[in-house]
């Protein structure tokens, strides 16, 4: 039941966060462009959701890098955040409140709970004290922070945007 509701509140903080960027966009375009009653399609938005999606994967900048080979360092994440996963990078959830966001649900495409043995796909929240591990490199892997604030003890590359 736990896990289906963090899949549910991970799709509702996608489409928020889909319409937040709908209303910036419509406000720094010209008034005239789109009237206020028009109607969208759900085509319309299925396309522009993946178009959105494209772009946002293009445009990520890194504001914090990866650690040197073999060495720990300790991160806090802020909410809303995504700390964008590297191949061969482990990290340890120390709490805080943080969910999976992986491409697919195919198997060798998820983050690793090497505490349980386990295989993680997009939705399944984090476990304090776990220690997490990208294998691949089989598309972009994150951890969305859904806590005010996050903890973690990383060995490897990420990217925190």
């Amino acid at each position: 039941m736990r896990k289906i509701l963090i899949t549910i509140v991970a799709m509702l903080l996608s489409v928020l966060f889909v319409l937040g960027s709908v209303v910036v966009i419509n406000a720094e375009s010209t008034k005239a462009a789109i009237p206020d009653d028009a109607i969208v399609t759900y085509g319309a938005l299925k396309e522009y959701l993946e178009q959105f999606k494209q772009e946002i994967l293009q445009s990520i900048q890194p504001n914090q890098g990866g650690t040197q080979s073999g060495q720990y360092s300790e991160i806090s994440v802020k909410q809303g955040s995504f700390i964008y996963i590297h191949e061969n990078t482990e990290l340890i959830y120390r709490g805080g409140g943080a969910a999976v966001i992986t491409p697919t649900d195919t198997a060798g495409w998820g983050i690793k709970d090497m505490s349980m043995g386990t295989e993680l796909f997009s939705g399944a929240p984090l476990e304090y004290g776990h220690i997490y591990y990208s294998d691949s490199a089989n598309g972009k892997k994150a951890i969305l922070i859904t806590g005010a604030t996050a903890y973690f003890t990383v060995k490897g590359d990420y990217e925190i945007a």
